[in-house]
């Protein structure tokens, strides 16, 4: 038990998908439901690691369990109370995660209200350096409807900490509390740890109100730190206006300014770069925050103040003075240099009792050496060696704890002094033999030892013993001893299997890392165990056999499918069905469960299961199936029916007595109190639901029509009935959402339609209390959207604007998302269904409920990225060739510019989309002309940002070419005086600074009618520019220009007569147009293509003009054209003769042409 409260118990426990965690045990008549909701609400979506998370909520009788993230450290309060002196370099991450916490909540809607030392716990996850503030209890918080916007709030919270407007209110009747009255609780928080008081004379009711009535806040002589008291005196401004945000908090010159960054230790620094160096390695559970100095906490600094403080409480502050005075060291010294015989009890009592009370000198010794190395532990990877091992060593220390672990007869020695050497070789091979074997063998045999510390401890030790193959082979060797000799012998054998096996799973709980999963899986272990399951009698194999396979299958996907790449294991395992141990046929079903989920996720999902071939042929489904039948435990049989569900995706079940009984079990789970059955039932169905013969079966019963009652049942009642519909709603919601991903057919969108499903949904989104709408309901409706265009249009009938416009008010980001997700699908239908040049069809629609304005405010103000991306891209839709677009071009249509290069495939073709169909006038396109035109000057960083932004606006217009027919647009461009800035930035600009998306509108333009290609002639010449690059390094580049100039010349000269020479001739040549041109057709670097068209563009320009031969011009294009006329390329071969044709108007070109004994004129 971790506590006992006026309401309930709260106790650690352990479980499989959380770890270590804490559960409330909570009477019904005591249990918040808000507190239930804003603690479960708090852990989805965007993470929060400042609070403290919600995992579920379960009835059990009169009692309800909450489950929640355990805080192991204590709370902010004993920081408070040990009123010491705290270095600034603390201070600051500690207010910056309770600041960054306070942040993520208000942008939630969320206002605590009770913000104080005891509701901020302190929590060190296992492993690291770093202690993390959590915000704890809900109980009070209030949801706003728009989130950091002002609202009045009813008055709670504890007085020392509430802020005037929520205090006095109470009092006067003041009426303007929002969420600022968490920043004065946190100011209150600061001047604690700072000035160790109140800003008031006590916490006495009557001197809060003559403070807050007074209005005068005193500096404390404690603070020198100007800094500091400006923050504070912002934090605790008595009129909320005046009051900083969170945000604006974070942003102060306190947290900020160069003196916090001097002041970041070294200790900080290395534990940043630790866990930059994990990121980087893959590791998955490294937060940003853990990678920034300025949110870090250091363990070791906390721990000390907290040790004071406890010391304190005993009233031993004397032996605080012993440490900061330097008699610790003057003790270590001591034991380093004087004789033995001269150290009595006294001194090492008074050393250990700086961390620990026992009572024997040795154990004393051992125990602080133990604590020392725990230190070192915490604040180096796992991977790594021990960072005291090279100073111990060095001293003979090792050597010195073996021989007490040797000669000691007391078994809390022996413990101690194994646990500490199996400590320092950690991740490394212990060279001595006799060393390695004496101790592995007593820690494995103190695993289970009734004294928690040894037990625990000795489990710990083993795990980071794991390191090396040769250990693993040890336990190989063990497992593969045949069972030979009388009954008692085996059991010998057995027991020490059995205990090789408890080790291993340990070792594999404890260290979730595939690189040690792979050590295990190549050192033989797999095929020995899965040996003795296969052939060893089914009442000699125990669980703890299975266990430890289990254990190997629940690494990640990739480890597992190499696992089942050593071996099959199904044999083994299908043999095993036929246990009669409930508990080893508990892990056998996981196993497979286990096996078949990472199989199924190295293939595409509307792909059958890899593992089908297998298990059917071997007859082991019929096996299972026949398992699943007769077994009578819950649990078992719940898996059996999972594992054959995950089987038959994408196939259907042939057998009718099959496909029926285990499609009705799977469909009962799906309202399992138990959420991991609840998950795994969806997911089976809906690898079941992708074959239309499942399907019918699915569908077969009441199934639709009783979702459809579920989902009418009025959400009314006490609390906790509540609480049970909006379960079963959810459950429902869950796995038809599951369903309808999985099987994305027209025909089973319209059974659920019918069934009156999707009208409930709308029902309860338009009435329903706003915070009792959760993610499962809008993920069902979103999923009912993907769909093709006539179910849309369908969907569209019961104009499910108004119902989705309204959870833009939502605090739940996950909510938030699926609605737009779904207004997003249903803007696209109205997009296919009509013209590209015509409004968007639902534009009035959405205008008159509002949805395009409240659009626009939720785009201003979500930081969420998906959201304002999906938002965005929303609204351009929306405004698809309407002409009246202003309002967008300050915020909406700069962002969708900046979303055509997202990492996201779809949001960036999306966006591509959006932009192409907006409305462009004169003055829009001149604007762009202006950015054209902006000079490269000032600091390398700027003239990039200035490039960058050229950039994105000559890709939108590439865009907007692409995907706009029609000369209109291109009449737009050509008039607004881009092409002279852009061909300006071709003509003088560094090569280096001009990249492909500036040629690219050139080139899109050149792709136009003939009249626009002469009228972007006529505006400005533009081959001095184009010519200019054909001396460019990059060849993709060369070969644009090179299509850009050919198109170019084929305008000029279309309705010239034949025989008249190229208009533009004059203008190409007179940059040396034509001597460059025949300098990139004599480079030998060239693919044939590329030297192709550069012919046919030397012979479009000497149309009907004489080819001078100064380096063999003449002969040589006229020669290689001639090659062309037989190329495979139609177009190749037809444009090669047409410019043969034109060059034989002249007589000279005419010669070379007919030499050989070649005739144009005979050519078919």
């Amino acid at each position: 038990m971790l506590g006992r409260g006026a309401f309930g118990c709260v106790y650690q426990v352990h479980k499989l998908e959380y770890g270590v965690i804490a559960a409330k045990v909570i009477n019904e008549e005591n249990f918040n439901i808000n507190e239930w909701k804003i603690g479960f609400q708090l852990a989805q979506g965007v993470q929060n690691p400042f609070v403290l998370k919600y995992y579920s909520a379960q009835m059990f009788g009169i009692h309800t369990i909450l489950l929640m993230e355990y805080a192991n450290m204590k709370s902010l309060d004993n920081l408070i109370e040990s009123k010491q002196d705290l270095p600034l370099s603390i201070i600051r991450p500690i207010m910056r995660q309770l600041f960054e916490g306070l942040r993520l909540m208000h942008e939630k809607g969320l206002i605590h209200r009770d913000i104080k030392g005891q509701n901020i716990l302190l929590h060190n996850p296992l492993g690291t350096g770093l202690v993390q503030l959590k915000i704890a209890d809900f109980g009070l918080v209030k949801v706003q409807q728009q989130a950091v916007q002002t609202m009045t709030t009813t008055v709670a919270g504890t007085f020392p900490f509430m802020a005037p407007e929520a205090l006095l209110e109470k009092y006067q009747s003041n009426d303007n509390a929002d969420y600022k009255v968490d920043i004065w609780s946190a100011g209150i928080l600061l001047f604690q740890l700072t000035a160790h008081q109140f800003p008031f004379k006590d916490p006495s009711l009557k001197e809060i109100l003559t403070f807050m009535t007074n209005k005068k806040l005193q500096r404390p002589k404690s603070i020198t730190d100007n800094d500091l008291w400006n923050l504070i005196t912002l934090l605790l401004a008595f009129d909320p206006k005046d009051r900083l945000s969170a945000t604006e908090a974070l942003n102060h010159k306190f947290f900020t300014g160069k003196h916090a960054l001097k002041e970041i230790t070294k200790e900080v620094k290395d534990l940043a770069l630790i866990y930059q160096q994990a990121q980087q390695q893959g590791v998955q559970n490294v937060t940003p925050y853990d990678t920034n100095t300025l949110f870090i906490v250091p363990l070791t600094e906390v721990r000390r103040i907290l040790l004071v403080a406890q010391n304190l409480q005993k009233g031993d502050e004397f032996r605080n003075c012993c440490i900061y005075a330097g008699i610790a060291n003057s003790l270590q010294t001591i034991f380093e240099k004087r004789d033995l015989k001269y150290i009595t009890k006294p001194f090492i009592v008074a050393f250990f009792q700086l961390t620990s009370q026992y009572n024997q000198i040795i154990n004393y010794t051992l125990l602080t050496i133990s604590n020392l190395l725990i230190s070192g532990l915490n604040t180096t990877p796992s991977t790594s060696y021990h960072p005291h091992f090279q100073i111990i060593s060095a001293c003979d220390g090792i050597n010195k704890l073996f021989s007490i672990f040797m000669k000691s007869d007391d078994k809390e020695i022996k413990d101690c002094s194994a646990i500490c050497i199996g400590r320092l070789y950690r991740a490394q091979q212990i060279g001595d033999q006799s060393i390695k074997i004496a101790i592995i063998s007593h820690l494995k045999s103190i695993i289970n030892d009734p004294d928690v510390w040894t037990r625990e401890a000795s489990r710990d030790t083993l795990s980071e013993l794991s390191q090396n193959i040769s250990d693993m082979r040890l336990i190989v060797r063990q497992l593969r001893i045949q069972l030979v000799g009388s009954e008692i012998e085996q059991k010998k054998i057995i027991q020490k299997q059995e205990n090789e096996c408890e080790v291993l799973s340990i070792i594999l709980r404890k260290r979730n890392e595939d690189e040690l999963f792979k050590i295990v899986i190549n050192s033989g272990i797999v095929e020995a165990l899965l040996a003795i399951l296969k052939d060893r009698e089914l009442s000699l194999i125990t669980s703890l056999f299975v266990s430890t396979y289990f254990q190997l299958t629940k690494s990640t996907d990739k480890t597992v499918v190499f696992l089942y790449s050593k071996k099959n294991p199904y044999p083994s395992l299908i043999r095993l069905l036929n246990h009669n141990d409930r508990y080893v046929l508990d892990y056998t079903v996981k196993s497979i469960n286990n096996i078949l989920i990472a199989g199924a996720n190295t293939t595409p999902f509307s792909s059958p299961h890899p593992h089908f071939e297998v298990l059917q042929k071997n007859g082991d489904i019929d096996i299972l199936f026949s398992f699943f039948k007769s077994n009578n435990n819950k649990k078992t049989k719940d898996s059996a029916a999972i594992c054959i569900g995950e089987i038959f995706r994408n196939q259907e079940i042939k057998d009718q007595q099959v496909k029926r009984a285990i499609i009705s079990h799977l469909k009962l789970l799906l309202k399992d109190p138990d959420e991991w059955t609840r998950g795994a039932a969806r997911s089976a169905l809906g690898s079941l639901v992708q074959n239309q013969g499942n399907t019918n079966e699915i569908l077969n019963d009441d199934y639709l029509p009783s979702i459809q009652n579920d989902l009418k049942i009025k959400l009314e009642g006490s609390e906790q009935h509540k609480l049970e519909i909006l379960s079963l709603q959810e459950k429902q919601t869950r796995a038809l959402s599951e369903m309808l991903k999985n099987n994305q057919t027209d025909e089973f969108r319209r059974k659920v339609i019918n069934a009156g499903i999707y009208d409930s949904l709308l029902l309860i989104i338009l009435n329903r209390e706003i915070e009792l709408i959760t993610e499962p309901y809008l993920d069902a409706l979103f999923s009912l959207t993907i769909s093709s265009d006539k179910i849309q249009q369908i969907l569209l009938k019961k104009n499910p604007y108004p119902s989705l416009i309204r959870l833009f008010n939502h605090n739940d980001i996950n909510v938030i998302q699926c609605a737009i997700k779904s207004i997003f699908n249903l803007l696209i239908c109205g997009l296919n269904t009509t013209l590209s040049s015509t409004q968007h069809p639902h534009f009035e629609v959405m205008s008159t409920c509002g949805g395009i304005n409240k659009l626009i405010s939720l785009f201003n103000k979500t930081k969420d990225k998906d959201t304002k991306d999906r938002v965005a891209i929303c609204v351009g839709r929306l405004y698809r060739a309407k002409e009246d677009n202003n309002e967008l071009k300050k915020g909406i249509i700069p962002h969708i510019k900046s979303l055509i290069n997202d990492q996201n495939q779809y949001i960036s073709e999306q966006s591509r989309d959006s932009l192409s169909e907006l409305f462009y006038n004169l003055s829009d396109m001149r604007l762009i002309a202006r950015q054209f035109r902006i000079q490269l000057s000032g600091s390398e960083e700027q003239i990039e940002t200035i490039v960058e932004k050229q950039e994105i606006e000559c890709e939108v217009l590439s865009i907007i070419l692409q995907k706009r027919k029609g000369d209109q647009i291109r009449e737009i461009i050509i008039n607004s005086g881009i092409v002279e800035a852009l061909l300006a930035i071709l003509k003088d600009r560094d090569f280096k600074l001009i990249t492909t998306y500036f040629i690219q509108v050139i080139y899109q333009l050149s792709l136009s009618s003939n009249d626009l290609k002469l009228l972007l002639y006529s505006k400005k010449n533009p081959y001095p520019s184009l010519i200019r690059l054909l001396t460019h390094t990059d060849n993709d580049f060369i070969q644009t220009i090179l299509i850009t100039i050919y198109n170019l010349l084929i305008a000029g000269s279309n309705k010239m007569p034949i025989s008249s020479p190229h208009p533009h001739f004059e203008a190409f040549d007179e940059d040396r147009g034509i001597e460059k041109l025949y300098s990139i057709f004599k480079r030998t670097d060239l693919d044939k293509e590329f030297k192709d068209n550069v012919a046919i563009i030397i012979a479009q320009v000497f149309k009907a003009k004489e080819i001078p031969n100064n380096k063999l011009m003449r002969t040589k294009i006229i020669s290689h054209l001639k090659t062309l006329i037989d190329d495979p390329d139609d177009w190749t071969k037809q444009t090669s003769r047409i410019k043969l044709e034109n060059l034989d108007q002249n007589s000279v070109n005419h010669e070379e042409i007919e030499k050989d004994g070649f005739k144009l004129s005979e050519l078919a």
